[in-house]
């Protein structure tokens, strides 16, 4: 039997894993936590300050939620004119690390390691320029748009470099692009800003030995083409229903690896037995392939008003089929 690493490198490539991989988050912890084959640990410092109310990037949480880690924020880049005189991430930050250090004590031990930038490249921008502001310079100021996601790629890069030092198998990005009904920037726009600076971030971390981890909300599905292009290696829909499972999986399963969990905005909260059988039915039989290509998260996360016996019957149910 494979080690939980080999088994997720075997999903992630089609290399026939002896089963479906779970990945739990941190909001668990013990058995559950010591029985999941991924272990994602931040390396994005986005909770700094007093009382963690200041990204690495500079932008303000405002009335951050504890448990969700996010929330509304303040600008930092409120002018273009402040762009050289902001205070930017240092890659070598000593806190940077000093969780994973801790976990892999604990719980590193043959799991698969994803070092987590969390929210990364365009959310990035985004927060630190004012959503709105940002997508009214992509028409009217898109050098200065240029400029700023050449910086916020770039400082990632630096920090992508450091992850094989601590044994990380993969690189984890959070970057969202759409809405509950479709994309908040255009396909077109995405491949002039985004895409050859994603594709750059990509060739590095397979450089490294590293494979990517993106997890994206909203209805994105014209834009997996994109990311499949980009070389990513596994995607994480934030809300699959949204983007159709048959759909999904009629036009790219076998083509990425896909991560997913049961509905954290309806399933999870309120469904029952047999919804949750119903959902993780239809992503083995539509996302998953004789070969893999799929791992089942365990989301665990009060604030969402997720019930835990739901998400355990998801494990219970994900961990009966075999690829």
């Amino acid at each position: 039997m494979s080690s939980s690493k080999e088994l997720v490198r075997k999903a992630i490539h089609f290399r026939d894993p002896e089963r479906i991989p779970v990945y739990r988050n941190r909001g668990d912890r013990g058995e559950k936590l010591a029985n999941s084959d991924v272990l994602n640990v931040p390396v994005g410092l986005h909770n700094v300050g007093v009382d963690q109310e200041y990204s690495e990037w500079g932008f303000h949480w405002l009335n951050r939620n504890p448990d969700l880690n996010f929330g509304p924020s303040e600008p930092n880049l409120t002018s273009w004119k402040l762009f050289e005189s902001l205070s930017w991430p240092d890659p070598q930050d000593p806190r940077r690390f000093q969780t994973a250090l801790e976990l892999f004590e604990q719980w590193g031990k043959d799991r698969y390691l994803i070092g987590d930038l969390g929210l990364s490249g365009f959310s990035i921008m985004c927060l630190m320029r004012g959503f709105e502001e940002l997508l009214v310079d992509l028409y009217a100021e898109p050098e200065y748009v240029k400029w700023l996601a050449d910086r916020v790629f770039g400082i990632e890069e630096e920090i992508i470099r450091l992850l094989p030092e601590y044994g990380f198998d993969a690189l984890g990005l959070a970057d969202d692009y759409g809405t509950q009904n479709n994309l908040f920037i255009s396909v077109p726009m995405w491949r002039e800003f985004i895409k050859p600076r994603l594709i750059r971030q990509v060739e590095l971390a397979h450089s490294l030995g590293l494979d990517v981890y993106l997890h994206s909300c909203g209805k994105i599905i014209d834009l997996i083409p994109e990311i499949i292009d980009c070389g990513v290696d596994v995607l994480n829909l934030g809300q699959v229903s949204l983007n159709g499972v048959e759909e999904l999986g009629r036009r790219f399963a076998g083509k990425i690896c896909f991560s997913c969990s049961v509905s954290y905005q309806q399933n999870g909260i309120a469904g029952d037995a047999k919804s949750i059988d119903r959902e993780i039915r239809s992503f083995v039989d539509h996302l998953n392939t004789e070969h893999g290509g799929l791992i089942l998260i365990a989301n665990k996360n009060d604030a969402l008003g997720l019930r835990d016996d739901l998400i355990e019957a998801a494990v219970s149910r994900v961990t009966t089929f075999r690829v």
